[in-house]
């Protein structure tokens, strides 16, 4: 996330007080840590039949002539066949 947009525990212990909050910083602290422990990022091997194609779009910034613009872009994508023996 943005810099701005991140919700650090000093934020949240911050905003907790504005609430009425009246714990430590070190409990806030301690219960951010736990809920980033156990929400950790997944990945899932994908399968996918011979012939069969992966297609996403999207827009991205790109700097064209000394101006950022915002272009369209399609991806398509043949994923091989993994196979384990």
């Amino acid at each position: 996330m943005p810099k701005k947009q991140r919700h650090t525990a000093k934020r949240i212990f911050e905003r907790l007080q504005q609430e009425g909050y009246e714990g430590g910083y070190t409990a806030v602290k301690e219960a951010v840590r736990e809920m980033e422990r156990h929400h950790q990022e997944v990945f899932i091997p994908l399968s996918h039949p011979p012939g069969e194609a992966q297609v996403d779009f999207g827009y991205a910034l790109v700097r064209y002539e000394r101006d950022m613009r915002k272009v369209a872009f399609f991806v398509m994508a043949f994923p091989t066949v993994m196979r384990c023996s």
